[in-house]
């Protein structure tokens, strides 16, 4: 990496010239004579501007005859053609995204044309927009700087600092720094100020640049006012640079701990308000990044950890982090991604844990206290796509893996239960087993081997797990069942079973391979909903029951059920019943004669009834129970 870092500075308040161009703004000059490129004297009005800057407006008054070309860079060696003038006039032009306009005369007949242009003076802008004309300290890459004393800044050896004061606006320069303890110490201070002195804070500290700016409190019109300033425009695209290219740094900011028990702060920006402000708004730091093409790449904020092979020990170095406060404040929220603030559905993303092969993802860290310790937890992905917690303190969770004890050693994807032998523990299923319980996440990550307590099992239903099949295919919408020929392995049927660990959710041919499950750990179903009891004259009225028991009264041949679980295609049973107890829930005496003719289903209406003929009863009622299958 070149770092371009070429301290050229202090462009205060008076014109500066870099290379023929000048950040004045606005920027007024009398055009004589054209060029093709700017190198001919008062041929061209060039204008630096910050790349943040909304708007830019030329103006050309005068009498003249000539073509004017208005170009616009971002890089200061193409140009965009923005516009031709030929007359007097005011025009405007987007500016963001540019570093630099220019009016350059291409075709000079006579007269004078004045020429002023102004940035940043309007229209929106990523920061702010406008160019910032208030600055302390300014620091310009290239050519040379004059001042307006007869004293003079060298471009190429730096700043000759004993000469300093000729410039106007600089005050308390000094040739050497002194040290005072207990006191601020500036090698160079620089103060702009606005109708009231400026003065650095109190606070004692060492300082080898100081810069302040005290701005009026009315009539000011700069968008930004900057302490120290500075300008990199890379142009080289030699990809030879330390990390592939050449690259502009705007502030190289080192801190080195030379001795025992101190400590260096790169970067240490502070903001603050004054008690009783209202309408105020502070931030710690900003960073724009201002793309101008859809295939650039890069970072808002690049973490970059380059101690080589040198390791913290314990999670005592973190990229990021939020320090516990002072006092009572605190931050209202530790991270925020804003609405519509990234293109991709992802506000945080964590990787894997190795650079390269099958790996975890890295963990999302929680940390809780249970009221005597503090315990913490992380969430992760695994290789086979399931989430799963860390081991320091397992959680179940529904859709994610529980971790679990291997009694014996376990392979990924084997089907599982409980082992009633040990606690907290698992086995394999084996083929005389109907009732299992769980699924191997995996074991690439997390060992299953014997006493192992880590070993994730997916116990939940509505999980996607693999399972080995063991015989036969499978086919979408089978269900899965324990296979009868391995063990720890499944075999996938058609018809609904009494106990089925899932459903396949993709087709598998082969023996030994994997075979997608949605799991389910179920049971069929039995038992009903509602269950009827009436003893009445026909109809019964039994709700949607899909169950019951009716006390049919004696000399009755017929009797109707009214109940909205009938449908087209019910198979409806019909029996009769003479025990005492369904004469106690129905409160009769059931006739213990048994029917000469079996109960004979004779009508049924989908959504409302069934009706049965029957031997009439004599002397008590007759008692049946019946049952709708649908």
């Amino acid at each position: 990496m070149k770092k371009v870092l070429i301290l050229t500075f202090l462009c205060l308040v008076a014109a500066l010239y870099c290379l023929g161009q000048t950040t004045q703004n606005p920027l007024a000059v009398n055009i004589t004579a054209q060029s093709t490129d700017c190198s001919v004297a008062n041929s061209c009005a060039w204008q630096l501007v910050n790349m943040s800057a909304g708007q830019s407006v030329v103006t050309l008054a005068g009498t003249f005859s000539g073509t004017f070309i208005v170009e616009q860079t971002n890089n200061g060696t193409s140009w965009t053609n923005a516009a031709t003038l030929s007359s007097a006039g005011t025009t405007t032009y987007n500016s963001n995204g540019y570093t630099a306009i220019r009016v350059r005369c291409s075709a000079y007949t006579s007269g004078t044309a004045a020429v002023t242009v102004s940035t940043g003076t309007g229209g929106s802008s990523t920061g702010g927009g406008g160019f910032p004309v208030t600055t302390a300290v300014q620091v310009q890459t290239g050519g040379s700087i004059t001042s307006t004393g007869s004293g003079t800044i060298n471009a190429t050896n730096g700043i000759a600092v004993n000469q300093l004061n000729a410039i106007t606006g600089i005050t308390g320069t000094t040739s050497v720094g002194t040290f005072v303890n207990g006191a601020n110490a500036e090698y160079f201070q620089s103060v702009l100020t606005g109708g009231s002195s400026c003065t650095a804070p109190s606070t004692a500290k060492t300082d080898a640049i100081t810069a302040c700016i005290n701005t009026p409190s009315s009539g000011v019109t700069n968008a930004f006012s900057d302490g120290i300033a500075s300008y990199v425009f890379v142009n080289d695209p030699n990809q030879g640079g330390l990390f592939g290219k050449v690259e502009g740094v705007g502030a190289y900011l080192v801190c080195q701990a030379n001795a025992n028990n101190t400590k260096c702060i790169g970067d240490s920006p502070q903001v603050q308000d004054v008690a009783g402000k209202t309408g105020t708004f502070i931030e710690g730091e900003e960073v724009g990044v201002i793309p101008a093409n859809t295939t650039t790449q890069g970072f808002g904020i690049l973490m970059s950890f380059e101690g080589g092979n040198v390791q913290p020990t314990t999670d005592n170095m973190p990229a990021v982090a939020v320090q516990t406060p002072t006092g009572t404040g605190t931050f209202t929220s530790g991270f925020v991604c804003q609405a519509g603030s990234v293109t991709t559905p992802y506000c945080v993303e964590a990787g894997k844990i190795s650079t390269a092969g099958a790996s975890s993802s890295q963990y999302v860290l929680f940390t809780a206290n249970n009221g005597s310790a503090n315990i913490s937890t992380g969430l992760n992905l695994l290789p086979g796509q399931v989430l799963a917690n860390s081991a320091t303190v397992p959680f179940a969770s529904t859709a994610y893996a529980t971790y679990m004890t291997a009694t014996a050693t376990l392979s990924a994807n084997q089907l599982v239960k409980i082992d009633t032998a040990h606690a907290d523990s698992v086995v394999v299923c084996t083929t005389t087993d109907t009732l299992c319980n769980g699924f191997v996440a995996e074991t690439l990550i997390n060992n299953c081997t014997a006493s192992n307590t880590t070993c994730p099992i997916v116990t939940t239903p509505g999980s996607k797990v693999q399972g080995i099949v063991g015989t036969g295919t499978c086919a979408i919408g089978n269900y899965v069942i324990a296979d009868t020929t391995t063990n720890g392995r499944v075999k996938c049927v058609v018809a609904q079973p009494p106990y089925w660990v899932g459903t396949a959710l993709s087709v598998q041919g082969s023996v030994g391979s994997l075979v997608d499950v949605l799991t389910a750990f179920s049971f069929a179903s039995t038992g009903t909903a509602t269950n009827c009891g009436v003893s009445s004259a026909s109809p019964a009225a039994c709700g949607s029951a899909p169950a019951g028991s009716v006390a049919v009264p004696t000399a009755a041949t017929t009797y109707t059920v009214n109940t909205t679980a009938v449908t087209a295609n019910s198979q409806i049973f019909i029996q009769q019943d003479t025990s005492a107890t369904l004469g106690t829930r129905l409160g009769v005496t059931c006739n213990t004669t048994v029917s000469t003719a079996l109960p004979l289903l004779t009508a049924k209406v989908a959504g409302t009834s069934f009706t049965f003929s029957l031997t009439a009863p004599a002397v008590n009622p007759a008692c049946f129970s019946y049952l709708v299958v649908n």
